[in-house]
């Protein structure tokens, strides 16, 4: 089992795309041409070429070629504000837009 392996996978390119839905609507994650093993004593690593879409990656990829074992949740969050706001990734580069989805999820 994956809790069981002596790796972690790091994916580095979760976007709709690359989820996939099986015959019972369960989600399978696809194209690992991205994917770093991790060891299990690994935390994070650094690269010089970056690769994806800017949206999904976690700022400190993006920014300074740094990926961790956090990497696909920043790219899973994403997903999920995705899903919750029916709006793709690029709109959340409105301030206004995103402003409003805010105030949807926090009270003041």
């Amino acid at each position: 089992t994956a809790k069981d392996s002596q790796y972690r996978i790091i994916h580095r390119d979760l976007k709709p795309a690359n989820i996939l839905l099986d015959e019972e609507l369960n989600p399978k994650i696809s194209d690992f041409g991205m994917a770093k093993l991790f060891a299990l004593e690994q935390s994070q690593a650094d690269t010089s070429k970056i690769v994806g879409i800017y949206g999904y990656m976690a700022p400190e990829y993006s920014l300074r070629g740094q990926y961790s074992v956090k990497y696909d949740v920043y790219g899973f969050g994403v997903l999920v504000l995705e899903i919750i706001s029916g709006q793709k990734i690029n709109s959340f580069t409105n301030r206004r837009f995103l402003k409003g989805l805010i105030d949807c999820f926090f009270d003041h």
